[in-house]
């Protein structure tokens, strides 16, 4: 029987991942703002937009553009780091090389 070695969970998020995290999803959504933003003017997307954001000027519209963007990756790297640092079940086959 193969033995098995199971790693003791990684800590749930130290000040270090928060780095892991926020950084790559900073540069994602710095490039994610300038290939939109170079197709897309805030403010047609103001006028097509709900009436809440009426009154959002250029340079307003820019920032929340990125701010959307920056928080849409984060959520995607983060979850890739919890997916990464999930310990998983260890495998208690009975049968030889896992057919049933």
């Amino acid at each position: 029987m193969p033995r098995v070695y199971v790693l003791p969970p990684a800590p749930r998020f130290p000040r270090t991942d928060l780095g892991v995290v926020f950084w790559p999803s900073f540069l994602a959504a710095c490039f994610a703002s300038l290939l939109f933003f170079a197709a897309v003017d805030p403010l047609l997307l103001r006028d097509a937009g709900p009436a809440l954001f009426q009154h959002i000027d250029r340079e307003s519209g820019y920032a929340l553009g990125f701010l959307f963007f920056w928080v849409t990756s984060s959520l995607s790297s983060g979850l890739s780091l919890f997916l990464i640092r999930t310990p998983r079940a260890p495998k208690n086959d009975s049968t030889p090389n896992g057919a049933a």
